[in-house]
């Protein structure tokens, strides 16, 4: 059976980073995937993802990424850059909810279930902090600092409320992954 690590955190945190150097320590023992973020893409091609209707394609596709290769059979390894209840957080941070019909929030009720229950899929779960005390605009999600942080407080919060093991890694980037690796152990 697969191991799942989830990698989260706000956009730029590097996840992407320390998810490539995970699997480039790891894939010489092991088969490795990496279950790339999804919104991203969607993003660069859409320009918009301000509408939950948008935000409801990028969290569906997601969901299927995840899905499909935690159902491939000859993976040991499997790294989500942007587990799907960050998906769920960015939807909620937006306050989209509002300004649309009545049906959104059954439809987020919906996919908070989704979410928590792909949560419990997940073996190992890293929460990386920005580091940079200088805020970068990543030139695709057009964040503030105030979004990041209010993202990262979402994220913990999220994590605490559902009682989640994770542990914050909260070194430089360049040692996110050897930091993880250690914490892992044996056990990968």
């Amino acid at each position: 059976m697969s191991k799942v690590i989830a990698l989260c955190g706000a956009a730029s945190c590097g996840k992407t980073t320390t998810a490539y150097a995970l699997r480039n320590s790891l894939i010489e023992n092991n088969a490795v995937e990496i279950v790339h973020e999804y919104a991203r893409e969607y993003l660069l091609r859409n320009d918009r993802g301000d509408s939950l209707i948008a935000q409801m394609t990028i969290f569906n596709e997601q969901l299927e990424r995840e899905r499909n290769i935690i159902a491939q059979p000859k993976v040991d390894i499997i790294i989500c850059e942007c587990p799907l209840f960050l998906n769920y957080l960015y939807t909620l941070s937006m306050e989209l909810v509002a300004k649309q019909n009545l049906m959104w929030p059954q439809l987020l009720s919906g996919i908070y279930e989704k979410c928590v229950k792909q949560l419990f899929r997940y073996d190992y779960v890293y929460y990386l902090p920005s580091i940079n005390t200088e805020f970068k605009d990543d030139a695709v999600r057009g964040e503030s600092k105030q979004h990041r942080s209010k993202i990262e407080s979402a994220v913990k919060g999220f994590l605490d409320v559902h009682a989640v093991d994770y542990v914050t890694v909260d070194c430089v980037k360049e040692e996110r992954a050897n930091m993880i690796l250690e914490h892992l152990g044996d056990n990968i």
